[in-house]
């Protein structure tokens, strides 16, 4: 967590060494989990060799009931841990895919990549642009029955292996990624989550307990770590500091736990000790 974030958007840069240096640690069957985030760039290299739909991807990419998928995944046979990225309002599948630091994801660490679209959705003042689905608010789509079929085809199509996959998502991704970790838990093996949130009614528990790391600056004005009303609709986001307390309830972890467990850069870490096996809690 950094105190002197104040730029949604601007935390990208800040984040790249970072979470390329965290993301060797990733590993969605262990008792913690990591997270990787990063700025959108070019690809810098004309080695690669991933499998993807179509090739190149981004000019025609997996279809699903519901819509689409882009895909990056190692050349070998699999299955293949596999994150799946969750991007925020506005954003693209295809620059995920095309950006040189999430094929790092592929090259350097042996990860496939799944990067569902979102649907376009209405935002305030009239305008509309890509945006997921959320509990509360306007539907456009049912986004866990589309994600179930991403990750079926992409299990038939790239050998992906439905034991380990990491959900990460931003801002309206990271709503998102909330509701699925503690509603839907069944279809993923850990959580991360960059300057996202809760929204809605907070239950007292979440339906079993997840591996789930949440990383926010104190001083975003989009999406601030204090909540916000009328987020969605008229749903409001409940205070980040809720939101971890309902996981560290799920989680059974020691309330007397949260903790500073050190620093990155300008980045304090606290994990939440004590937790269930099946579940592990991290703020950033």
């Amino acid at each position: 967590m950094n105190t002197s974030m104040s730029v949604h958007s601007g935390t990208i840069g800040l984040l790249r060494s970072f979470y390329r240096s965290i993301f060797q640690r990733i590993s969605v069957a262990a008792a913690a989990v990591t997270c990787a985030l990063a700025a959108l760039g070019w690809p810098t290299s004309d080695a690669l060799a991933q499998e993807r739909c179509d090739w190149p991807a981004f000019e025609k990419p997996c279809q699903v009931p519901g819509g689409v998928y882009r895909a990056l995944a190692p050349s070998g046979p699999g299955p293949h841990r596999t994150v799946v990225y969750l991007y925020g309002s506005t954003g693209h599948s295809r620059e995920i895919t095309e950006a040189a630091f999430f094929q790092q994801i592929v090259d350097q660490f042996d990860y496939a990549l799944i990067v569902p679209a979102a649907k376009d959705v209405n935002y305030r003042g009239g305008t509309r642009d890509t945006g997921w689905s959320l509990r509360h608010g306007q539907k456009t789509r049912d986004e866990v029955s589309f994600l179930k079929a991403v990750l079926q085809d992409a299990e038939e199509r790239f050998s992906i292996d439905r034991e380990n996959i990491l959900f990460m998502g931003q801002s309206r991704g990271g709503f998102l990624i909330w509701e699925l970790a503690c509603h839907n838990p069944e279809l993923g093996s850990a959580w991360a989550v960059h300057a996202g949130g809760y929204l809605g009614p907070l239950p007292e528990r979440c339906k079993q307990p997840v591996k789930f790391l949440h990383t926010h600056g104190t001083e975003d004005r989009i999406v601030r770590y204090s909540g916000m009303r009328d987020v969605s609709g008229d749903t409001d986001m409940v205070s980040v500091n809720s939101a971890l307390a309902m996981l560290q309830r799920t989680n059974d972890c020691d309330p007397r736990s949260e903790a500073p467990d050190g620093r990155i850069g300008p980045f304090t870490r606290y994990e939440y000790r004590g937790c269930d096996q099946d579940g592990a809690l991290q703020l950033m």
